[in-house]
């Protein structure tokens, strides 16, 4: 050996130990697969990842890239001398493994993010934010109306169905208000609870999204103390499990219990995602947005201070110049928001901008655009959506021209709970039958589906040889055919656009027409089965019908109305062999039937 004056054999006869030694450590000692968390649906496949990955850590201590490890794979120890490649390869080989990782590590990844831990504009010391920061109303600048939470129900609809209001002392008999009034109350009571803050995906595509998940008390450890101009925000909308343990602390008003999404259990379908646990530092906040499916929303402070900015309605959106996908959500409130108070105190833009203090409930009326800006260390709130019966007249016709098969479903409803507001209500008629202009869809993941999960390393490179096998795009063509459905790609192929086109090429090679719509690529932290969730909302009446082929486990033991709707629409394939004619037929049962 050049490195050594040990003869070249004595490496081969060394590395043939190791990995005895790691294989017997991985078969008989239950200890270890404990402290990895291994999950059940790999276990064939985790023994040989295990001993493989640490006979390759043991190299990296060798920091000479000349000494390969395994002669003819190009794999090199100094690929191991980094440690957030080393997460990385963790995460990809065990999903479950952040689960045993410390703050520290978790919090390296975190910061690996460009978008997340640069400082180019220094946000934490602008002057512009400091002074925002500090909560003082801005000087000419119309303030929100504040009314008091025992108001009649009648009298709030008359007066705020159409405007946005602050609501006092709501909260005052919520759980939440001792519970959630400081960090350490709300880590007495819900620290060791774990949100997804985001997803992991491989950097070649053709791996798994993996959910990278902190306990709360350890993401507001890093909320309060974090520089970066970009901080991770938590938007959790996942109330399963250890979860569900907050939505005890706080429940619907009175005020706002009027929601059409309620009248019907079937109505969920259309918005399946409606409330949230937000949690956030300073420079975190929600860029200028309106809410989704003409909802209107009701957001309740219960630590912390929040700054909002809102918009009216016919308020044309060029004007706000609303920031690009990526950049720091403060930037638009130190560069954007002081030209837009001029044009307000000249009369040429209406605006409301208000400080919301901790026990505040904010109602914010369909269509009014809105930013939201956190202002302290910590700011914890529940919000949630919802589609009030009286707001129906102002949006209907909306409704009808874009969400036509919606409105027939609510006017039913409507017409058969004896509704008084259906005589304002125009009957929604759609041209050629309830269903003829619907899709069926189908949700496909790639590995594990199209072909057996195999990892593969050939020259150094993810080697994708195995992929598209023969009798798996044979059972996703027969789905196609048999049920006309299309193809939304959910699967982290969908992340690039080398791995979009290379499963577009291989579609087309075995004769099924390929996907033109894919699953949303942004952070949101809800996972794969809230991401298709999210779709299922945004395209629901244009869906008569939809399945999601996956080998992953999407729901991972929780349990909920939305879990269940999942479950019952999910055909989970063995990642190991892939799609089968029996998944297949599955598939078009979900698909096809009544």
């Amino acid at each position: 050996c050049p490195k050594c004056s040990f003869p070249p054999h004595y490496h081969r006869l060394r590395d043939l130990f190791l990995f005895l030694f790691f294989f017997f450590l991985v078969h008989h000692s239950s200890n270890v697969s404990k402290e990895f968390s291994f999950e059940t649906q790999k276990e064939g496949t985790h023994s040989i990842f295990f001993f493989f990955f640490l006979l390759l850590f043991f190299f990296q201590t060798f920091r000479d890239p000349d000494i390969n490890v395994f002669p003819g794979t190009g794999l090199y120890p100094f690929f191991f001398c980094n440690q957030v490649f080393i997460n990385s390869f963790l995460f990809f080989l065990f999903p479950s493994f952040l689960d045993s990782m410390n703050t520290h590590d978790v919090q390296e990844y975190l910061n690996s993010n460009v978008n997340h831990n640069n400082r180019d504009r220094n946000l934490s010391e602008c002057p512009a934010l400091i002074e925002l920061e500090k909560g003082e109303p801005a000087v000419g600048i119309p303030n929100i109306e504040y009314v008091d939470h025992n108001i009649e129900p009648a009298e709030f609809i008359e007066r705020y169905k159409d405007a946005p209001c602050m609501v006092t002392g709501l909260a005052e008999e919520w759980p939440a208000k001792e519970k959630w009034a400081t960090k350490s109350d709300f880590c007495k009571y819900h620290g060791d609870v774990t949100f997804k803050i985001t997803e992991m995906c491989p950097g070649n595509g053709m791996g798994k999204p993996l959910p990278l998940r902190q306990s709360l008390r350890e993401y507001l450890t890093y909320a309060s103390t974090n520089t970066v101009d970009s901080p991770w925000y938590c938007f959790g909308d996942d109330f399963c499990d250890s979860r569900e343990s907050l939505l005890e602390d706080v429940h619907v008003p009175a005020l706002f219990q009027n929601d059409i999404y309620t009248l019907d259990s079937s109505f969920r379908h259309y918005f399946p995602v409606y409330r949230y646990m937000v949690i956030g530092g300073k420079r975190t906040g929600a860029k200028v947005h309106v809410d989704p499916k003409f909802t209107s929303a009701y957001n309740t402070l219960l630590s912390g201070r929040k700054r909002w900015v809102l918009f009216k309605p016919s308020t044309d959106i060029s004007e706000l110049q609303i920031s690009k996908d990526g950049e720091a959500a403060a930037i638009w409130w130190v560069d954007v928001l002081p030209k837009l108070r001029d044009l307000s105190r000249n009369g040429e833009l209406s605006l409301i901008e208000c400080v919301q203090q901790p026990g505040e409930t904010i109602w914010v009326p369909s269509g009014w655009w809105h930013a939201v800006l956190n202002i302290d260390d910590t700011t914890i709130a529940y919000t949630q959506n919802s589609l009030p019966t009286y707001q129906l007249p102002q949006v209907w016709d909306q409704i009808v021209n874009k969400h036509p098969e919606m409105s027939q479903s609510f006017y039913s409803a409507l017409k058969e709970t004896g509704s008084e507001i259906v005589a304002h209500l125009k009957e929604p008629v759609v041209a050629g039958g309830s269903s003829s202009s619907k899709k069926r869809v189908l949700f496909l993941d790639v590995d594990g589906v199209c072909h057996p999960l195999i990892l593969a390393l050939k020259d150094g490179t993810s080697d994708t040889s195995h992929c598209f096998k023969s009798d798996c795009m044979d059972a996703l063509r027969r789905i196609i055919t048999e049920t006309n459905c299309e193809i939304v790609l959910s699967s982290s192929w969908r992340m690039f656009e080398p791995s979009r086109q290379k499963l577009t090429n291989a579609l087309l090679d075995h004769s099924i027409k390929p996907f033109t719509e894919w699953t949303t690529v942004l952070e949101d932290g809800s996972g794969r089965a809230g991401q298709i969730l999210r779709y299922v909302q945004e395209h629901g009446e244009d869906i008569e019908e939809w399945v999601i082929l996956d080998d992953e486990d999407l729901i991972e033991s929780r349990q909920g109305m939305m879990m269940d709707v999942v479950k019952s629409r999910w055909v989970r394939t063995n990642p190991q062999t892939g799609l089968t004619d029996a998944d297949a037929a599955a598939a078009i049962k979900i698909l096809t039937e009544d």
